[in-house]
């Protein structure tokens, strides 16, 4: 599995994350085989102290729009929606979670 971290310094791109206390996630995966086991959760807790650790006061993400399964779990974390963004390139906007730490 991996996850990317950015702290709120290294945190742009659309108008939520330009926030000074906005850190975020970037790619996050676990590979199939180890999906289901807990692995996922204790990655974003370590993120999410990370996090507090470097003085943010939220932690954001964002996800494809027609990702509803992966969007529930981070809801589930207490992930809440706070925007939408459009990358450069992309013909759809994402949607962006962000959770209080």
């Amino acid at each position: 599995g991996g996850i990317v971290f950015f702290d709120a310094k290294n945190t742009s791109g659309c108008p939520y994350y330009e926030r000074d206390d906005v850190a975020s996630i970037g790619p996050f995966a676990i590979m199939p085989e180890f999906q289901g086991h807990g692995l996922g959760s204790v990655m974003l807790r370590f993120v999410e102290n990370k996090a507090r650790d470097s003085g943010a006061a939220e932690l954001a993400l964002d996800i494809a729009p027609g990702n509803t399964e992966a969007m529930n779990r981070f809801i589930k974390e207490g992930y809440r929606y706070v925007d939408s963004a459009r990358w450069p390139g992309s013909t759809r906007a994402c949607v962006v979670l962000s959770k209080t730490l």
